[in-house]
């Protein structure tokens, strides 16, 4: 998630350190955090596997595609495009700590029960984390989401649908480690390229989209799903939450067609995708809860430690967020590309 050529840290836990130009590394350093990979669950991106399927769907590249999935984390739609799809996947991502964890998730998924839920929140509900969140949410509605919001998962089973309807050949993933705006591959390597809520956080977004370009063939279609930001946010939100968050230097729905204009591709379409976020910080309140126990009981960091703020001061994060979305001030946008034809 990092198109800068600093080298990433592996081990380090702590509150990263955002105050400097480095963007995507303070934000690869912060979804590397175990509390935070707890709270966002499998996928790091609001819409979670639901949003992911559809942006490959949209996509619509027979089997045995290749595909580049930049800025991939963990691996979970990498993971997704192979197995159900049928594509050849190369994820690349700028942190180590992400790109030993997505291969060892493809290698042997079996052993580590990776699934996220449809939201894109973990499905593990046997953790610790995962206990106490379900116990706290079931019991306490309202400490979870305030007055008169109900937000807590339903009771009722859902039933869980075929990931792979049309049983397609199963394609083949592989991870590598590298910058955005210097990818380690051959010119027109790809048929299609992905990249979930991090374009915002590159720093230099025009050589990251003419690296998009470079990689990929005559004609190719490249799908991204990021933050879209209208008009000036409220300083104080802003300093607080744009460094470890994919609105670092998130644009208008404009601002990105014009970005990959200029770099020679051709505009498909924008979707909206705000309801999303909505869901999204509804899961959070709830897991907000769960990280407030488990630092009661000493199982869990306190927030200050992970996040740089205290969990009060998260909750009215997570209030003012809200209000934006519904005011039309922050959206999450699904745009397609695709490149000119020779």
């Amino acid at each position: 998630m990092n198109d800068s050529g600093t080298t990433q840290p592996t081990g380090d836990q702590s509150t990263p350190n955002c105050s400097t130009d480095a963007t995507a590394t303070c934000c690869a350093n912060f979804y590397e955090q175990d509390l935070v990979q707890e709270l966002m669950g499998g996928s790091y991106h609001p819409g979670g596997e639901n949003l992911s399927r559809t942006l490959v769907e949209k996509l619509e590249l027979p089997v045995g595609s290749s595909i580049l999935d930049v800025a991939c984390g963990v691996g979970t739609t990498s993971r997704m495009m192979a197995s159900d799809f049928g594509l050849n996947v190369t994820g690349l991502d700028f942190s180590a700590v992400n790109v030993s964890k997505a291969t060892a998730l493809w290698d042997n998924s079996a052993a580590v029960d990776e699934s996220p839920s449809p939201n894109g929140m973990s499905s593990d509900n046997t953790s610790l984390t995962g206990m106490v969140l379900n116990n706290a949410a079931s019991q306490n509605d309202e400490a979870c989401c305030g007055p008169g919001e109900s937000c807590c998962p339903p009771t009722e089973p859902v039933a869980e649908a075929n990931p792979n309807p049309n049983q397609v050949p199963t394609g083949v993933a592989s991870f590598v480690q590298g910058s955005a705006d210097d990818l380690p591959f051959e010119e027109g390597a790809f048929d299609g390229l992905t990249c979930e809520c991090a374009v915002s956080t590159f720093a230099n977004q025009t050589k990251v989209a003419r690296e998009f370009s470079r990689v990929l063939k005559p004609g190719s279609i490249f799908g991204m799903t990021d933050m879209v930001v209208n008009g000036d946010l409220p300083a104080d939100f802003s300093e607080k939450v744009a460094p470890w968050t994919c609105m670092a230097k998130a644009l208008t729905a404009d601002g990105y067609r014009e970005l990959f204009l200029k770099e020679g591709f051709e505009f498909v379409q924008f979707e909206d995708f705000s309801h999303t976020l909505l869901e999204l910080a509804k899961d959070m309140k709830r897991k907000l809860v769960m990280a407030g126990m488990g630092k009661a009981i000493g199982a869990l960091p306190s927030m200050s430690e992970t996040m740089g703020m205290s969990l009060s001061e998260m909750r009215q994060l997570l209030a003012t967020s809200t209000e934006l979305v519904r005011a039309g001030k922050i959206q999450y946008g699904l745009l397609l590309f695709r490149t000119g034809r020779q």
